[in-house]
């Protein structure tokens, strides 16, 4: 679990003023002997503000390498964002894995708003490379409900294996 809170203040010219929030909740299910694990992970992300003093960047989104894959980065965006995802992962040899997930999610313009209709869904899978450094790269192909074909790469810290 982690949970962020941040307040940003303009300075000078600047009209920036809102409270950002977000909380990461992840899950890892052990499903044989340790190298098959169901990860499972839900995100909230939120903005409170006026309009005009939340810089557009600054808007939770989802869509890309990370959030709701299978999308283009970025793909929706508003004041609040919701996802849910699934994630089996599965080795192939000491520094090599695999993996295939499903990812749903949605943005929102607030609480009142928030229902499962129109959910967005992504899955696909990829390979993982785990370097003696600490680091993956991680190469993935994803899709969507909507259809379209995304290929991403990058790279990732090495989550530690001890919260596993």
């Amino acid at each position: 679990l982690s949970a962020r809170v941040g307040y940003a203040l303009g300075w000078a010219h600047d009209p920036s003023r809102y409270l950002r929030y977000s909380a990461d909740v992840r899950r890892y299910v052990d499903l044989f002997r340790g190298d098959r694990v169901l990860v499972l992970r839900t995100r909230v992300l939120g903005v409170v503000g006026e309009d005009d003093a939340i810089p557009f960047d600054s808007l939770p989104y989802l869509g890309g390498r990370v959030f709701l894959r299978g999308y283009p980065s970025q793909r929706f965006r508003d004041r609040l964002s919701f996802m849910g995802s699934a994630e089996y992962q599965y080795p192939i040899n000491h520094y090599l894995s695999g993996y295939l997930f499903t990812d749903a999610g949605r943005v929102f313009r607030d609480y009142s708003a928030v229902e499962l209709a129109g959910l967005r869904v992504g899955f696909g899978g990829g390979l993982d490379y785990r370097s003696v450094a600490g680091t993956i790269a991680r190469l993935s192909l994803s899709s969507s409900i909507d259809g379209g074909i995304y290929f991403n790469f990058g790279f990732e810290a090495v989550p530690d294996v001890h919260t596993r």
